[in-house]
């Protein structure tokens, strides 16, 4: 009966080392709770937000378990300022910056850490000047860094709506 107990104590343990939240997405979490939106969705949800069909994209998410999003509604300073200090922070993390997009109408950057089992940890954050938003994604799982341009086809729009739903 011990032997079952610190067997299931080891992998629940296990389980949790394996997502380690970073405390910059835990303090914005906490920041923003009850303003804005929060959600955890699994692959096949993730893969409802390909909004051009890109193959690349599912290519990108496959080994994805579930990603956790937290979105917040801001006016367009205070979300390009959030966004800002949200990708210095996950820096000081140790994070690096693997990929970033900058265009008129969104800023998006993805950051990757090695984790503890050779396994690395991924964090985004998201930028919307059109939604007035500013987006973290914790993500568990891996993400196949090969396709990561593919990362364009979210639909945030989509995101959004999905987000609305589940509040």
């Amino acid at each position: 009966m011990i032997k079952r107990i610190l067997s299931v104590a080891m992998f629940v343990s296990i389980a949790f080392t394996s997502f380690s939240q970073s405390n910059t997405v835990t303090e914005f979490e906490k920041k923003n709770e009850g303003s804005g939106y929060n959600l955890y969705m699994y692959q096949s949800v993730i893969r409802v937000l390909n909004k051009d069909d890109n193959q690349d994209f599912n290519r990108l998410i496959r080994d994805l378990d579930f990603l956790k999003v937290i979105i917040t509604d801001s006016t367009e300073s205070s979300a390009k300022t959030e966004y800002l200090t949200l990708s210095s922070s996950i820096i000081k993390e140790g994070y690096e910056e693997l990929f970033m997009i900058d265009n008129k109408d969104m800023k998006a950057s993805i950051y990757e850490k090695e984790g503890n089992s050779d396994k690395s940890e991924f964090v985004a954050f998201v930028y919307s000047a059109d939604f007035h938003r500013t987006g973290a994604f914790q993500m568990k799982g891996e993400l196949d860094l090969k396709y990561l341009k593919a990362f364009e086809s979210l639909d945030f729009q989509k995101l959004k709506e999905l987000a609305e739903d589940q509040n």
